[in-house]
């Protein structure tokens, strides 16, 4: 009904010998028009109430003869013209059929291309009219059975419906499925059949042989095989071992009599679920084969009316593959031949397309079988193909043995992409110095003991005056307190030359150190000084008092009598080996939070560390004129690098003040004054920095590492928009694997969607394994888990939780490590090898049993041109009320309160746009997101919004962080984050918080809204937060991170419920006319109609009512391209406006039979 690609259209090509066949075939063609009601038929709309189906008494064979000269070559234009996106029809139209010829001049054949649209046969229906075509040139037409017209077919349908049985069927099959299986996170099934991969194979012999065989011997059809293998297939690329797809149906076994020889659509999609878990293989096929003998029961019920029955809120697709299994009369090598001569008759090509992004076709020939695997242009069609060949062949010897192997345990891979996913797991093996971190320093130290290694607020040391300091701390903790390999001493020291000298010293004395927080809770640091049963504690004087010194011993290094004592100690080098000290001791042990909220030591060592550090010479080369900042705060491992990599190779360390790290003021005048070239930053600052501060003024700086926290996609593009030529590298890495273990170069003119965390770096592997640890295909998201030399030891007093998380590694071969962490990050493998980083398992907050990721909202915010910075949390103000919100700081701060609300209002528009709406957080503007002390947004602080009331709305399980990139992307938008949040409304709600870049110029109303306006474009409806709220900053925790408790609650009442309730006279009434046809009792603005059980019937019905309503000329396209009440009441307004009325089309019906305008 547009005027655009249509992809129900099916396209067959042949090549014809001669004139003489070619007019045959023709005078066929007509023959079938003749006889076949639906060949005569056309959709007419315009000026009705509701569609109609439109049966001519007599139609002529559009045929159009198509030249392209003599030099042409005939055969390559024909097959284009066969292309998905050189498919219309006008359905007005009759016949909604159409023929086109063109002749090859130099070789003297035919070419003819046929085009049915499946609103008047399907795949069956062509073979009919193979059979029928063939009996005419043959003469035996009187053989064939009287037509029947496809009216009878719908009379039968409308009047034996059973509608009470289905929905009691599908309710119970579907009622407790909350989420959706859409394997790949491919949701868009509005798509028109262009953008598809497609490849064709012929099942092997001897497989379709066993298949057979399996099907005879536990009396049960090939397609029940066929469809458990096609489960393990959406099982192992959907991460979900109960699984819903779409398996299409003829239509023609439940029907009235004489179906079988009908022309017109029969075939019918249903949902079929497939639960696969503990089933062996022989469980499995019969259950299924059960399963789609209750849904022939059903075979021509409404999909839509099966998805209602699901657990599902409305607009959420129950699922995005199917498969379609069908009878084909002959084997394939029989085709050409069905209707003709091989020799007169030969097939070319076939276009048949479907909306969904994975689909495939089975033909069962009779012997043998064939696949047609169509998928999106994401994914690879030949290894999809290839899965559910693998799937067949790992079921077949189990069905005929009878062996009891669960299925869902079976490997989908071939051996050889299984090896190919393991060869990009694994980084480059490099030989590094099997010595301890120290030892590295200590040998710059003799190369260059005069060139300056630290300097901190115009105090400097040498490399060797530190070296000397050090070591003479070193030897008094040996001497004194028997320090040994694995003693662990705790540092409680502010940011200083101390705080330095004390790390080194304690790992030359042999032992690890642990940073504790002097500005962390008391009852923080208590629990650490008694976890990690430190006896020793450096620190300074004025820190003293904040620790606990019953029973151990607290050393003030900065103490004068102190430093006297030392005045006595040696200065020469411990020596390692004197002390049994090997690179598997211990380095350092730094807490981590949590999950139950009670820190936990991770235990590192050297090997690691130093591994850690060569990488990093080894891909950047720090050399002696290199100054890097060390601004991390201790207690996080990127401090770690920042202490020994520029040490350990002769550079100089620049330390910026105690709390400077959270001032971007200082930080660039300090980058310029010390002309510093190597840093690192959180995104968060990074972002904050950016949208406050002159970055282009540091012009000294040549590498930014950024790592902690997802880069957004828009953060790269605002830091290389600066016209920087510095360098802004990614790097990802748990602190249970020695501080980074993959890597990303970004590039300014990167065509990606996302920032990739890359390659592993040297001697680590990451693996993409499913909840089986089963290896996963490119593309598929899964868990990543860590080997290789960098894996901590463990965790410390902690024994289970070591076990839990350190696993063995089930890949192991020599050169790889014996252990895996597991992470608890979502990652996939790009085509090219690459990670992308998805989120955190435990960040997929729950809300009304679907997970949605945090960070997908977050993303879209940060897409939007005049929000600096947002994070979205999941808040839950009220008991088993959770709600998300979205924390917005603008780039340019509001002028008035006004300024506020229009700015909130454009946000939420942006969003609106580009994410589904069970998607859209409330908006809550900050003048800045609060950080903790490393830099990270402090979720804790955010404040909590204040709301009055507000309208329901839908949450699914998705990835936040393309929510929060695409925010982060438009422009004014400084950073963006989405969190899950209660209101007292609602359940729960994605809440999307935005900062404003200072570069923003657009008032405030026309920002938030245009931003809406692009997460709409950008995003899934599904993915659309409940609110955006602007907000100057992000609060912070004492750690940087953001405080999501600190976040404002979104005002519903001013800014989210513009975008929920109809408020002009058009959106009212259309409105109304949804309900009406969707059986809806509430229903948003921000709708889609297609989500909400819409198809393409209903949205004639619904333009006609428009229509008539509003005396407007409103196309079926229109209804398609809006998609919700906001956006075609705005267009409706338009032809208002500037209308030129005219009148309604009236049909002539002078050339129908009254009895057969048939209602759709």
């Amino acid at each position: 009904m547009s005027d655009g690609n249509d992809p129900y259209i099916m396209s067959f090509l042949f090549e014809i010998s001669k004139r003489s066949n070619l007019d045959a075939v023709l005078e066929g063609l007509q023959f079938i028009v003749d006889r076949h009601d639906v060949f005569r038929t056309a959709i007419m709309w315009e000026g009705l109430t509701e569609p109609v189906q439109v049966v001519y008494r007599k139609a002529e064979l559009p045929v159009q003869w198509l030249e392209f000269g003599e030099v042409q070559n005939t055969r390559e234009h024909m097959q284009l013209r066969c292309a998905p996106d050189k498919q219309w029809m006008d359905l007005t139209q009759a016949p909604l059929f159409k023929v086109s010829v063109a002749k090859d001049h130099r070789a003297g054949y035919f070419f003819i291309m046929l085009q049915f649209h499946h609103s008047i046969s399907d795949h069956v229906g062509f073979e009919i009219i193979q059979k029928e075509i063939a009996a005419f040139r043959s003469g035996l037409t009187h053989l064939l059975p009287d037509p029947r017209p496809y009216r009878e077919f719908v009379a039968h349908v409308r009047h034996h419906s059973g509608k009470r049985d289905a929905e009691k069927f599908f309710r119970e099959m579907l009622g407790d499925i909350d989420e959706p299986i859409v394997p790949f996170g491919l949701t868009d099934l509005l798509g028109d059949g262009r953008r598809i991969n497609r490849h064709n194979l012929d099942i092997d012999v001897t497989l379709a042989q066993a298949i057979r065989r399996a099907s005879q011997q536990l009396r049960i059809s090939p397609a029940a095989i066929f469809h458990a293998a096609w489960a393990m297939v959406i099982s192992m690329c959907s991460r979900c071992d109960d699984v819903v797809f779409g398996t299409v149906f003829s239509g023609r076994l439940q029907g009235t009599a004489g179906i079988e020889h009908m022309m017109g659509v029969f075939i019918n999609t249903l949902p079929i679920r497939v639960k696969l878990t503990n089933l062996s293989a022989s469980a499995l096929v019969v259950n299924i084969q059960a399963s789609l003998l209750e849904l022939l029961r059903f075979e021509q019920s409404s999909l839509a009316e099966a998805q209602r029955c699901s657990g599902l809120q409305g607009g959420i697709p129950l699922f995005n593959a199917i498969l379609n299994y069908r009878h084909s009369a002959r084997e394939r090598s029989e085709l050409d031949g069905a209707a003709f001569e091989p020799d007169d008759f030969n097939f070319l090509a076939g276009e048949e397309r479907t909306n969904y992004p994975i689909s495939v076709s089975v033909d069962d020939f009779g012997v043998g079988f064939g696949i047609d695997m169509q998928v999106h242009e994401s994914l690879s069609a030949s290894h999809l193909a290839g899965y559910l060949v693998r799937a067949l062949e790992q079921l077949l010897p189990l069905l005929s043995s009878g062996e009891k192997i669960p299925v869902h345990t079976l490997p989908l891979l071939s051996e050889r992409e299984v090896d190919a996913q393991l060869i990009a797991s694994d980084g480059s093996a490099v030989e590094f110095a099997q010595v301890c971190i120290h030892e590295l320093f200590e040998e710059r130290v003799r190369l260059h003991p005069h060139i300056e290694a630290l300097n901190f607020e115009g105090d400097s040391l040498t490399y060797g005056e530190l070296n000397q300091r050090a070591n003479r701390l070193a030897h008094y903790l040996i001497d004194t307190y028997h320090v040994k390999p694995d003693t662990l001493v705790g540092i409680a020291c502010e940011r200083s030359l101390d705080m330095v000298i004390a790390i080194y010293a304690v790992l030359k004395a042999g032992g690890a150190y642990v940073p504790l927080d002097h500005q962390a809770p008391a009852d923080r640091i208590a629990f650490m000084l008694d976890d990690a049963a430190l006896a020793i504690v450096l620190t300074q004087q004025h820190l003293k008092n904040l620790l606990d010194a019953q029973d151990r011993h607290i050393i003030c290094i900065d103490d004068p009598a102190f430093q006297q004592r030392l005045a006595n100690c040696p200065d020469t080098n411990p020596v390692a080996s004197h002390r049994g000290l090997t690179p598997n001791h211990l380095a350092y042990v730094i807490y981590t939070s949590g999950s139950t909220g009670t820190p936990k030591g991770v235990l590192c060592e050297h090997a690691g560390l130093v591994n850690r550090i060569t990488w990093m010479q080894n891909q950047y080369s720090l050399g002696a004129d290199d100054s890097v900042l060390q601004k991390t705060p201790y207690t996080f491992d990127v401090s770690v690098w920042e202490f020994m990599w520029p040490l350990t190779q002769g550079a100089r360390l620049v330390i910026a003040k105690p709390e400077g790290h959270k001032d971007p003021f200082y930080l660039t005048d300090l980058i310029q004054l010390e002309q510093i070239t190597v840093l690192h930053f959180v995104p968060s600052m990074l972002g904050t920095l950016l949208a406050v501060a002159d970055w282009r003024a540091c012009d000294s700086t040549r590498k930014v590492f950024c790592s902690g926290e997802a880069l957004p996609l828009a953060l790269q593009q605002q830091f290389f928009a600066t016209g920087t030529r510095c360098e802004l590298h990614n790097l990802y890495g748990p602190t249970e694997a020695s501080i980074d273990v993959s890597y990303w170069r970004c590039e300014s003119q990167s065509t990606l969607k996302t920032v990739p965390i890359g390659r592993p770096i040297a001697n680590t592997q990451l693996y993409v394994l499913d909840e089986h640890r089963r290896v996963l295909p490119a593309g598929v998201i899964g868990e990543l888990y860590i080997g290789g030399v960098g894996l901590a030891r463990g965790y410390l007093n902690r024994a289970g939780l070591t076990a839990q998380c350190f696993i063995d590694n089930p890949f192991y071969t020599r050169g790889t490590g014996k252990r895996l962490y597991k992470t608890g990050d979502l990652v996939r493998r790009l085509p090219d090898g690459n990670l992308d980083y998805i989120g955190r398992v435990d960040d997929q907050v729950k809300i009304r049993g679907l997970r949605i990721e945090l960070g997908e909202i977050e993303y879209v915010l940060s897409r939007y041109e005049d929000v600096a910075s947002s994070v979205v949390v999941a808040r839950e103000d009220e008991p088993g009320n959770k709600y998300l919100v979205a924390y917005v700081v603008r780039r340019q701060a509001p002028q008035s309160a006004a300024d506020h609300y229009d700015f909130i209002q454009q946000l939420s528009l942006h969003v609106q746009r580009a994410l589904p709406q069970h998607m859209h957080p409330h908006i809550v503007l900050l003048e800045q997101l609060p950080l903790s002390a490393n830099g990270k947004i402090n979720r804790k602080e955010l404040p909590k919004p204040e709301y009055a009331h507000h309208s329901f709305i839908y949450i699914t399980p998705v990835e936040i962080a393309a929510i929060e990139n695409q925010l982060q992307q438009y422009p004014g938008v400084a950073n963006a984050r989405v969190f899950v949040r209660n209101l007292a409304h609602d359940k729960k709600t994605p809440v999307a918080y935005i900062l404003s870049a200072p570069e923003n110029l657009l008032p405030a109303q026309e920002w938030v809204e245009s931003i809406w306006a692009s997460l709409e474009r950008n995003l899934p409806e599904y993915l659309l937060p409940s609110a955006i709220v602007a907000i100057d900053e992000f609060p912070l925790t004492p750690e940087q991170h953001i405080d999501i408790n600190a976040l404002p609650k979104p005002d519903a009442a001013a800014y989210r419920e513009k975008f929920l309730v109809a408020e002009t006279a058009a959106e009212k009434a259309i409105a109304t006319m949804w309900m009406k046809l969707l059986k809806l009792d509430e229903i948003r603005v921000t709708d889609s109609f297609f989500h909400l059980g819409g198809h393409s019937l209903l949205a004639v019905r619904l333009a006609s009512e428009i229509n008539q309503y509003f005396d407007v000329t409103l196309s079926v396209k229109a209804i398609f391209e809006c998609k919700n009440i906001r956006q075609i009441a705005a267009y409706v307004d338009g032809l208002l406006i500037g209308k030129d009325i005219k009148n309604n089309v009236v049909v002539d019906a002078g050339a129908l039979d009254s009895e057969e305008i048939m209602e759709i």
